[in-house]
């Protein structure tokens, strides 16, 4: 069965715990020690998870291959208007533009690489080329003629150059108002998700043996190292998320049961639920409810179940990532609930957004 399913919308966070589970089948498939976050977000996150960046992408790329044949266009017009000398047109600007208009595009691709890689937009460069450019272009407007420009045909070629340049600007224009302040708006819409995802990854990498043992306990006659790929990553990342995270466990529960269904069988989501429900029971005998937030009791229970004992997860290695972010706490207010569809096929490559 084809993984394509109805559009529906999907909360942050649900949005963020599959990001996080194709992180973790990729450090299955490459090894934790060759695994990259950034990497992944950079190569196959954004893409996947936030198209409509992509989609802002491919329209300022279309507009700059537009000011390229339009400077194309313009360079063919300066050399004949340059020999009747009209007041303060020089055609080595258009030169200079044809050599800039081709570094444009890399210019903007090199600035969208590096805001993919660290999670938040920094295009100044790219604008900051974007304006130089604009002001090139407004110099080679004419708007006085020489005697002898306007006794000759120049005019005409004139008339050319003040409309190409005022296309260029136009367009320019278009790049600098609009559509760079909406990829700039997309990618750090973006950051929340990217937060969560990456702290849920790194800190069930960081817990993993002890979160094994704990998923051992409930799993009987199930060893972690037979389970499917995409179920004992599903166990392992909502069972952090019990420990570690102020997710009600319910709702922990119920997304992993969701994502379950997208991307597993029937069959696993009923093998996953008896699991987390199994811990989810062991971790409120030996917790208290009204201390369920508390991580110390969460590292108290955590060793009552036999797991290696839990240390506060998002101060080593996080690279910035911090659970008590003002992204998180939002993210925590928009918990989406997703519908229910108990007819999907087990996954034998890495889970795709849909």
């Amino acid at each position: 069965m084809s993984f394509e399913k109805i559009e529906r919308a999907k909360g942050p966070r649900r949005l963020a715990r599959e990001c996080a589970l194709q992180m973790l089948f990729s450090c299955d498939l490459l090894g934790a020690g060759l695994f990259d976050s950034g990497r992944y977000w950079t190569e196959f996150g954004y893409q996947e998870a936030f198209p409509e960046i992509y989609q802002t992408r491919d329209k300022i790329h279309s507009q700059i291959e537009k000011i390229k044949l339009n400077i194309t266009d313009l360079r063919s017009i300066a050399r004949k208007i340059e020999p009747l000398n009209p007041d303060g047109y020089s055609n080595q600007t258009t030169r200079l533009l044809v050599k800039q208009s081709e570094g444009l595009l890399s210019t903007f691709d090199n600035c969208l690489n590096l805001s993919f890689k660290n999670g938040k937009a920094d295009l100044s460069e790219f604008e900051k080329c974007l304006n130089i450019f604009s002001g090139k272009i407004k110099s080679l407007e004419i708007s006085q003629l020489s005697n002898q420009a306007k006794r000759s045909v120049a005019a005409v070629y004139i008339s050319q150059n003040n409309e190409l340049c005022r296309t260029l600007c136009a367009t320019l224009d278009l790049i600098r108002n609009d559509l760079f302040n909406d990829i700039v708006k997309q990618i750090d819409s973006a950051y929340p998700v990217r937060e969560f995802a990456d702290r849920l990854t790194r800190g069930t990498l960081e817990k993993l043996e002890g979160l094994d043992r704990l998923i051992q306990s409930r799993a009987e006659h199930w060893r972690i190292e037979r389970m499917a790929i995409v179920d004992r990553n599903i166990l392992r990342l909502a069972v952090y998320e019990f420990l570690h995270e102020d997710t009600p466990k319910t709702v922990v529960i119920n997304e992993a049961l969701e994502i379950a269904r997208e991307f597993s069988t029937y069959e696993a989501t009923q093998f996953i639920n008896g699991i987390l429900d199994a811990i989810r029971l062991d971790l409120e005998k030996t917790q208290p409810a009204s201390d369920s937030s508390d991580n110390e009791q969460n590292l108290s229970t955590a060793n009552n179940l036999g797991t290696v004992i839990p240390c506060q997860t998002d101060t080593a290695g996080s690279e910035g990532l911090t659970t008590q972010s003002a992204a998180a706490a939002n993210l925590t207010m928009m918990e989406s609930k997703g519908e229910t569809d108990p007819e999907h096929e087990a996954i034998s490559s890495p889970p795709k957004f849909t």
